[in-house]
């Protein structure tokens, strides 16, 4: 009960004060939605599900997720390149590629360049 009766005597003296961290936190979420806005055009950075594009999967062993990315990246823009991993045995089997901008006849060719698939 003591605490309470503390923790209430301090909000009865002191809420205008502890109203400005709200507002405080409420600027601080708007600054960093304005700056997300002004460098990237959208206020949430969007991937393939919400404005569409493709998704490759490849479930091979060994691929090597940051030679097939630089190797994409030389060729294309905003292509995404991310592995798929067996929690088992904590081995790669395999990549997920995904892009926005391309269509899959691209990237196909461009992989089948890299990768014997």
């Amino acid at each position: 009960m003591k605490l309470d009766a503390f923790l209430e005597r301090i909000y009865e003296k002191n809420y205008k004060k502890l109203m400005l961290v709200s507002f405080g936190i409420l600027v601080l979420s708007i600054a960093v939605l304005a700056f997300n806005y002004l460098s990237t055009g959208s206020i949430i950075e969007r991937d393939i599900s919400l404005k569409g594009g493709i998704s490759i999967t490849i479930e091979e062993l060994g691929l090597d997720e940051s030679e097939i990315s630089s190797y994409l990246d030389a060729k294309f823009e905003n292509v995404n390149v991310r592995t798929l991993t067996d929690l088992s045995t904590r081995e790669n089997i395999g990549l997920i590629i995904e892009s926005s901008s391309l269509n899959e006849d691209e990237i196909k060719s461009a992989l089948k360049e890299k990768i014997d698939f």
